[in-house]
């Protein structure tokens, strides 16, 4: 049999399209205004050649309410039947011509066809030299996608005069009705003045944008969209300087301003939502995030803007590598944050914010913890075993499932392997549901029962353990209770031994770990003393990163020197077959400080944290997931609580408006002592917020799957109930009358 070429499924490709845009109007209106603004760009370009033109120009957004009809329209170039054709055969390819010079927003090259193929009665009208020509969007009988291209019969003047293109100029009409996974906006020029992504167009003194909605019973009003900056006031500037970091062996490097905000709440009903927005020197707006720092208390304080130098240039290039990477999401929520350019901008930016939330001092240190507490401390040693028999971490061993099913219906990842005595790891096994159908059982057996534990004997083949190719994965769980001289052999068989296949695992007593995407630091957090030498492992799996593969390591804070910054791997490095680890060493300086560390390599890295501290507290690593209870003030903030994982404590801001009713004005030992008021509700906050870490902790090993929202608040539901359960068993002051 030749190739057969595989064909993506229609209904995948409608949902892909939608999913872009999230049935969200103002995204779906953000692109073709992004695409109205991108071909005045290149007019703009070409006129600057010989001259300047301070003319406004103009985008109308004509909206009807009642019948869902949307129609974005520009006075820019205009499009004949060819250009149509090219710009939209081809759906995801380079339309930002920046070869050429322009400085165009468009990053992606799909936006507008997102749109249109995935709302109803869609077309392109476009005046050009005097022509117009239009584009039907759809979908045909055999559920493919065509555009249909040409000139049109249609007196060009009444075009002109229903559209707002005056003559002689060329323009372009997008037109379509929303489906009904839209929602429609009740106050639309809110939501579209308030959204980030268009703040530098609507702020633009030689752009005009215009929303023209009819409301029904034949009333229309037009507004203007515009948007203004907050005043930057000298005296509120907390941080501005200049940033740098490393991708791919260029430098990037940008400006970061941080001011501060009172009454932020009242500011964002007019500015929209401010965090750190983040542009490029095109002004392309990227994201508006906090770096991973949203929950942390302070940044209700806190907004600024973080400029970067040449950056579109590097994200159109990585569109159009042979191996595509998006450095923002295509759902156009800012950036991807499994990208290396992500992980090195947050290795940058996200302790500067931290820096600046800590020097903000909104944190009046109470001293009271649970550690004072007795009962509260069995409490907490409890909850860590109940979480070791519940979450117990799991070590995948990792592999690549490959896209050809196994032709003889079975198959292991791995032919062999080698595991730490007394620790679980999953073993993933490969099944082709052609030959072993969906509903069957593979049977899983270890030929020395003595020294090797299957913790899981069966194998169910289900339909939503298939991957993309169409594989089952099933995963085996095992652990070594004796350390063993000769290989174990595991037997996985389906129909009493009709199909079978083995593998070899070794138990040995040094520690062993599978890098889970070819890469991996283990332990992934580490306590040191200030200036202290110590050193991180770092795993590498060589079907993933080969032998003479180069690391590169970098420190996100001067405090934690790297004695090296660039180690090559080599046979040395082996531990075995395919699996390594090398050393990456480093000094610490100062104490109360913390950061990370980054290895990366071909487009992938991987992070370590780093607390430096001479407190005689243990590493929360050796304590448990959770380690306690902590009070402090952060005054009327959003927040009730939260998660540190720097310390494993349950921060409580007893200043927010919640938690001092229950509370009160003030606070102390005794009061939390004596109060049972005080003592119930510590507990409710403490269950609930236990129970996201462990459902999330639980996600993370693999427990369960990354569940809908319903169904993971049931389950923090549960947890919560068996957390409360031992709090109350053991804390007795709660339960006292």
């Amino acid at each position: 049999m030749g190739e057969i070429i595989v064909e993506t499924d229609s209904r995948y490709t409608k949902r892909k399209m939608l999913s872009a845009l999230g049935g969200d109007l103002a995204k779906i209106l953000t692109e073709l205004i992004t695409n109205a603004d991108d071909s005045y760009r290149r007019l703009e370009h070409a006129v600057n050649l010989f001259t300047q033109n301070n003319e406004r120009k103009a985008i109308y957004i004509m909206v009807d309410k009642k019948n869902r009809r949307v129609e974005v329209i520009d006075n820019a170039e205009g499009m004949d039947e060819k250009t149509m054709e090219k710009k939209f055969e081809i759906y995801g390819s380079d339309k930002s011509e920046r070869e050429k010079g322009y400085k165009t927003r468009g990053l992606f090259g799909q936006g507008a066809s997102d749109v249109l193929f995935s709302q109803k009665e869609a077309f392109i009208k476009s005046i050009k030299d005097g022509n117009f020509y239009t584009c039907k969007f759809g979908w045909n009988k055999q559920n493919k996608r065509f555009i249909d291209p040409k000139l049109a019969r249609a007196h060009v003047r009444d075009i002109r005069r229903k559209y707002l293109i005056p003559h002689p100029k060329n323009g372009t009409i997008v037109s379509f009705t929303l489906n009904k996974d839209v929602k429609y906006l009740r106050r639309i020029e809110d939501r579209l003045r308030a959204f980030y992504m268009l703040r530098f167009i609507l702020s633009d003194p030689s752009r005009k944008a215009i929303l023209y909605e009819n409301t029904g019973n034949g009333k229309r009003k037009s507004i203007e969209l515009t948007y203004n900056f907050p005043e930057k006031i000298e005296k509120n500037i907390l941080y501005e300087n200049k940033i740098k970091f490393s991708f791919e062996e260029k430098e990037i490097t940008g400006k970061l301003t941080v001011i501060s905000i009172e009454n932020k709440e009242k500011y964002e009903n007019v500015y929209g939502d401010l965090k750190i927005l983040v542009y490029d020197d095109e002004k392309n707006v990227y994201d508006n995030t906090f770096f991973d720092s949203e929950k942390l208390p302070g940044t209700e304080l806190i907004y600024g803007y973080l400029k970067l130098d040449k950056t579109a240039g590097i994200i159109r290039d990585k569109l159009n590598e042979k191996r595509p990477e998006e450095i923002l999401s295509d759902k156009r929520d800012g950036f991807n944050k499994q990208t290396l350019f992500y992980k090195q901008l947050n290795n940058e930016i996200n302790p500067i914010i931290k820096h600046i939330l800590k020097q903000l001092k909104v944190n009046d240190q109470l001293n009271i913890d649970s550690s004072n507490y007795n009962e509260w401390n069995k409490a907490f040693k409890e909850l860590n075993k109940y979480i070791i028999d519940n979450i117990d971490d799991i070590s995948d061993t990792g592999g690549e499932e490959g896209n050809q099913l196994p032709k003889d219906g079975l198959k292991f990842i791995r032919e062999r392997i080698k595991i730490t005595i007394d620790k679980k790891y999953s073993l993933k096994l490969l099944i082709n549901p052609e030959i072993i159908p969906i509903g069957s059982e593979i049977s899983i057996n270890a030929a020395d029962k003595d020294n090797l534990q299957i913790i899981n004997k069966k194998i169910n083949v289900l339909e939503k353990n298939k991957n993309k190719n169409g594989i089952v994965v099933g995963n085996i769980y095992l652990c070594g209770k004796k350390v063993t001289k000769e290989d174990i052999c595991i037997e996985a068989s389906y129909n009493n031994g009709e199909i079978k296949k083995t593998m070899f695992v070794s138990v040995i007593d040094s520690n062993i770990h599978y890098p889970k995407y070819g890469l991996e630091f283990y332990p992934n957090f580490l306590s040191t003393k200030s200036n202290h030498n110590a050193k991180l492992h770092l795993y590498f799996d060589t079907k993933k990163f080969p032998i003479k593969s180069k690391i590169f390591i970098i420190s996100t804070n001067e405090n934690i020197i790297l004695l090296s910054k660039k180690i090559k791997l080599t046979n040395k490095n082996l531990i075995f077959d395919d699996i390594g680890v090398v050393d990456v060493l480093f000094k610490s300086k100062k104490d109360n400080q913390n950061g990370k560390i980054v290895a990366s390599c071909n487009n992938y890295s991987t992070t370590a944290n780093i607390i430096i501290s001479n407190s005689k507290s243990p590493d929360p690593k050796h304590k448990g997931l959770i380690n306690g209870w902590e009070l402090e003030n952060r005054g009327d903030s959003f927040y009730q609580k939260y998660f540190n994982r720097l310390n494993g404590k349950v921060m409580i801001n007893v200043g927010n408006y919640i938690n001092k009713y229950y509370f009160g004005e003030s606070i102390d030992e005794k009061k939390i002592e004596k109060d049972q008021i005080c003592q119930r509700y510590l507990a409710e906050l403490i269950s609930e917020e236990c129970a996201i870490c462990i459902v999330n902790k639980k996600i993370e090993n693999g427990k369960i799957d990354d569940i809908e929202y319903e169904n993971l608040i049931r389950e923090q539901q549960k947890e919560k109930n068996n957390i409360a359960k031992i709090i109350y068993k053991t804390v007795k002051s709660i339960k006292e009358d």
